[in-house]
């Protein structure tokens, strides 16, 4: 398979949002939310009140809220219609529903750094080879300033060893692709940032980690 294959391949996050996946993402329970947000508040804190940031991809609107409640100014990008329809409303009080447009995070449509920084929120894990991952971060990293904060999944947990074995012994199909933080960091370290900070939700017991990045 050429590097232009891997890049077609439809995962998961690229083709399933329509409609009435949306609106169950966008209901997610709070005992699902509240961790994973009280996961990624510490490193919001990393931008300066006023500064430019994107939200890649906005999903359903629930981080973007929290970076315009922050002060922040925000654009979020997504590639499901759906999700953009949710996150342009619940963003209409803070008048920032006109910077929620589409966007494939393959190929960003902005400049150079563009923005201070950019979060980009459980959507790493999606992606099922070291072709999509690499053009991300790539991606990421080109229209960030100063910050990456990124979401991924750690091989190391009870989650990822019950998926393991659903795939292996159940022939469950593979959806969500861990990887090791110093790999992550690997890829970061090629575009000139520097990890600074790497955190877990439950460690080891759950799969979801958090790290952020700083241009060198």
């Amino acid at each position: 398979m050429t590097a232009k294959d891997k890049n077609d391949v439809p995962y998961r996050a690229k083709v399933e949002y329509d409609d009435s996946k949306s609106e169950r993402y966008d209901h997610r329970p709070e005992w699902r939310n509240e961790p994973e947000m009280a996961l990624l508040e510490p490193a919001l804190r990393l931008f300066s009140p006023g500064c430019k940031v994107l939200d890649a991809p906005c999903g359903a609107g629930r981080v973007s809220v929290r970076l315009a409640e922050l002060g922040l100014q925000v654009t979020s990008v997504d590639i499901a219609p759906a999700m953009l329809e949710r996150t342009r409303e619940k963003l209409r009080p803070f008048g920032a529903s006109e910077k929620v447009m589409s966007a494939d995070l393959e190929k960003l449509a902005f400049p150079d750094r563009s923005f201070e920084g950019v979060v980009c929120f459980r959507f790493f894990h999606h992606l099922p080879n070291e072709t999509l991952r690499k053009q991300v971060i790539s991606e990421l990293c080109r229209v960030a300033e100063r910050y990456v904060i990124i979401s991924f999944y750690h091989p190391v947990s009870l989650h990822n060893l019950k998926r393991y074995l659903g795939t292996k012994l159940l022939g469950k199909p593979q959806r969500r692709f861990p990887i090791r933080p110093q790999d992550l960091a690997a890829l970061f370290v090629a575009h000139g940032f520097q990890q600074v900070e790497v955190t877990a939700q439950r460690k080891y017991l759950s799969t979801l980690w958090l790290a952020a990045f700083k241009r060198a």
